[in-house]
């Protein structure tokens, strides 16, 4: 039985479920576990592609497992010697294939030992492998540049890249530490799963950077001011006393894709075109558009200092919240359908 397999169908579930509890929601892990699950189901069982796969993750691994490993991994806490310790707020319970075992936290925190000082994230040369997820190239660009304000050399764009290196026998280039070895092998397999979902969210590749008073600036022509930064959407806030950030919401995707069977849809999706080491610029170029969007229907206020220590935040309001919604969870229907296809497409390039 084919669930989902069509919108109409899929917004009203999607409606039930927020309206009848919010936990349906999870912070990023559906979206990713989506994004798996499609590719797992969309490479076939015979392909040297899907040998390949069982031999790095083990034969009962999964891509839909794997897409969550580098957000678990997240918990790891340099400034704490290393440890592994959430949040308990923020916790994350698709993390126990993980952290259920000494040997999975050990296998984390190698990662993020080895990606934590490697860049600048956040003004600090730690928790590096953080930004590996994202680039906020202003959207007023109507494609990706790693000229662009917002990029790095290490941004969702590098790391996606540099992950296919690793598979395809390469060392990994830097700054990204990944061994060539077995570990290193299941940690670019588990990232490249991750990240190809981060590339399609568009606000993992799109952002705006805003005024104090609100109004937009596009840093590539000023210059770029961090004090006008809203981190892909993050700084930007809605609701009694800023409780739900922009970035948030677009993140969090309905549990139901995690395990519904988008195929027939995925299966339309064509191949970028192309040689490879091409497509993740234009796949990164498409969700720069596609944030464009993702912020139409949005007045930004005047900043404020935030709910966390030193943040600074802007209100947003939507010109119809109705509407925004419906526009939003199209989108990101379309976005995990797209990143589950081409995930697969990208394995079976790696391992023809």
């Amino acid at each position: 039985m084919r669930i989902f397999d069509g919108l109409s169908k899929f917004l009203l579930v999607l409606s039930i479920a927020w309206a009848a509890h919010g936990s349906v929601w999870a912070w990023g892990s559906a979206g990713h576990m989506a994004v798996g699950h499609l590719a797992d189901q969309l490479i076939p069982d015979n392909s040297h592609a899907k040998a390949q796969i069982n031999a790095i993750l083990g034969a009962n691994g999964t891509l839909r497992d794997a897409a969550i490993w580098p957000d678990c991994a997240k918990y790891i806490q340099p400034k704490q010697g290393f440890i592994y310790k959430p949040d308990p707020k923020y916790y994350d319970k698709s993390c126990t294939i993980y952290d259920a075992t000494e040997e999975g936290k050990t296998e984390m925190r190698d990662y993020v030992r080895r990606n934590n000082d490697n860049c600048e994230y956040s003004g600090e040369r730690s928790n590096c492998h953080k930004s590996f997820h994202f680039a906020d190239i202003p959207i007023q660009e109507n494609h990706y540049d790693p000229k662009f304000v917002g990029a790095q050399n290490y941004d969702v764009v590098h790391a996606i890249n540099a992950m296919i290196a690793v598979l395809q026998g390469h060392p990994a280039p830097a700054p990204f530490n990944i061994p060539n070895n077995a570990q290193g092998k299941r940690e670019a397999l588990r990232l490249l799963t991750h990240f190809v979902g981060d590339i399609h969210q568009p606000l993992h590749v799109g952002s705006v950077y805003l005024k104090p008073n609100g109004q937009m600036v596009d840093p590539d022509k000023t210059g770029y001011d961090p004090q006008t930064n809203t981190v892909g959407g993050n700084s930007l806030v809605y609701g009694s006393n800023d409780a739900n950030e922009l970035h948030g919401e677009w993140d969090h995707v309905s549990t139901a894709l995690a395990g519904a069977d988008l195929v027939s849809n995925a299966e339309k999706v064509g191949a970028t075109s192309g040689p490879l080491q091409g497509w993740i610029e234009i796949w990164a170029t498409e969700s720069v558009q596609q944030a464009r969007k993702a912020y139409e229907g949005i007045n930004f206020g005047p900043s404020h200092p935030g709910n966390h220590a030193n943040s600074l935040v802007w209100p947003v309001t939507f010109k119809v919240r109705k509407d925004y919604l419906t526009s939003e969870h199209e989108m990101q229907r379309e976005q995990v359908i797209k990143a589950g296809r081409r995930l697969a497409q990208v394995l079976q390039v790696i391992w023809p």
